[in-house]
C-alpha cells in the first residue's frame, strides 16, 4: 500500500508540471480506426478541445491507422463551421450533404498538387490500396500499421475553382475525417473526427521559436511560454549517457521516484510518445466518461474496487492519464 501511496505521489507530481493535451488526435475513443496528427517543420503541434493553431505556411495531415489494410478516408473541409458542428453532435454521416454518395472530389494519386480541397457540400476521398496506388506523400507500413502523410501547401476552392494561399487565408478550416465499411450491402460508419485549425502569423504565434511547440507554465506569473524540442527530447531519451535516457526514467515513475525535476518530467511524458508501446489507440476515456460507478453518490467497497481495477488497466494503455490519476488519488487519500 505504502508503495502504491509513493507512485500515486510521483505520478501527481508529474500530472501537476505537465500539459496533459494529446498531439496524437483521436477523440472517438470507441472502435478507434485511425489517430490524426498535425505536423509543422518537423514537429508534431498540440491539439486541444478539438482546436491546433497552425502557422500560415506548408503543414502535414499525418494519419495512423491501426492496420496496414487497404483504407479509405472522407474528409470535409470547409471555412463554415455547419458540418463540423453537425459532426460532433452526432448527426449521421448520410444526413450531411457533403457525405452523401458521389460527393468525393477526384484527384490524382500520390498528392503531387500538395493541396486539400474546400467545399461545403463534398468530400476528398484519401485512400491507400499499397505503395503504388495511394492519394499520400507517403504511405509506409510497419508493425501491422500504416502511417499516411498528406502535406498541405495551399487549398483548392471547389467553388471558385482557384487555389488559394496559405499566408492569405483569415477564416479558420473545419475538418471531418470520416471512415466506413460496406457491410450487408450497407455503408456502415466506423469512425468521424473533427478537427478545427486556427491560423497564426508565420514567425509569430505560440507554436515557439524556431518551429517549436510551446509548452505552457504553470509556475510562471500569469500565462507564460516555454519551449518543448521534441527533437532534442528524443536524442536524449535515447541516449544511454544521458540523465533523460527513457529507460530510467521510466523505471524512476515505477518505483514511485517523487523527486523528477520538470525537465525530467517533461522527457517523460513527452518523450513517451517515442515509446515502442506507444499507441493512440485503445482508450478506455470514452468508457471513463461513462462508468456507473464513477457517477455514482455512495459507491460501496466493492464497487469502488472494481472501478480501481478498470482504472489500472486504463493506465496500462494510458499511463499519463491525468483523469485516472486524479480517481486513484482521490482514493488513496480517502
Amino acid at each position: 500500500m505504502q508503495h502504491i501511496k509513493q507512485l500515486l505521489k510521483a505520478i501527481f507530481i508529474i500530472a501537476s508540471v505537465l500539459l496533459f493535451s494529446c498531439p496524437c488526435f483521436a477523440q472517438n475513443t470507441k472502435d478507434t480506426h485511425f489517430a490524426v496528427s498535425i505536423f509543422q517543420h518537423g514537429e508534431m503541434l498540440p491539439i486541444a478541445n478539438r482546436t491546433v493553431k497552425v502557422k500560415k505556411e506548408e503543414f502535414k495531415i499525418v494519419f495512423t491507422f491501426a492496420d496496414d489494410k487497404p483504407m479509405n478516408i472522407c474528409i470535409n473541409a470547409s471555412f463554415s463551421p455547419k458540418n463540423y458542428n453537425a459532426a460532433i453532435k452526432g448527426v449521421p454521416l448520410d444526413e450531411l450533404s457533403c457525405f452523401k454518395p458521389g460527393s468525393g472530389m477526384a484527384e490524382g494519386v500520390f498528392n503531387g498538387d500538395r493541396s486539400i480541397s474546400i467545399a461545403d457540400d463534398a468530400v476528398n476521398y484519401w485512400f491507400y490500396e499499397d505503395s503504388d496506388f495511394h492519394r499520400f506523400d507517403v504511405a509506409e507500413t510497419s508493425e501491422g500499421r500504416l502511417l499516411a502523410t498528406r502535406t498541405i501547401s495551399k487549398l483548392w476552392n471547389k467553388e471558385t475553382k482557384d487555389n488559394i494561399d496559405l499566408n492569405t487565408i483569415k477564416t479558420p478550416l473545419y475538418l471531418v475525417f470520416a471512415t466506413s465499411m460496406y457491410i450487408n450491402s450497407k455503408d456502415i460508419e466506423i469512425q468521424r473526427e473533427c478537427l478545427k485549425i486556427e491560423w497564426i502569423n508565420a514567425g509569430k504565434g505560440n507554436i515557439g521559436k524556431n518551429d517549436e511547440t510551446s509548452f505552457l507554465n504553470p509556475n510562471a506569473d500569469g500565462w507564460d511560454t516555454d519551449v518543448i524540442n521534441y527533437r532534442s527530447i528524443r536524442q536524449n531519451i535515447a541516449n544511454p549517457a544521458s540523465n533523460f535516457y527513457y529507460p530510467k526514467l521510466w523505471e524512476r515513475f515505477l518505483q514511485g521516484d517523487s523527486t523528477f525535476t520538470q525537465e525530467e518530467s517533461r522527457h517523460l511524458y513527452y518523450g513517451y510518445v517515442f515509446h515502442k508501446n506507444y499507441l493512440p489507440f485503445n482508450s478506455k476515456y470514452a468508457d471513463f466518461i461513462t462508468h456507473p460507478i464513477r457517477n455514482k453518490e455512495n459507491p460501496t467497497k466493492k464497487e469502488w474496487e472494481a472501478f480501481l481495477s478498470f482504472l489500472d488497466d486504463g493506465l496500462k494503455h494510458e499511463p499519463f492519464n491525468c483523469s485516472y490519476m486524479y480517481c486513484q488519488m482521490w482514493h488513496t487519500v480517502h
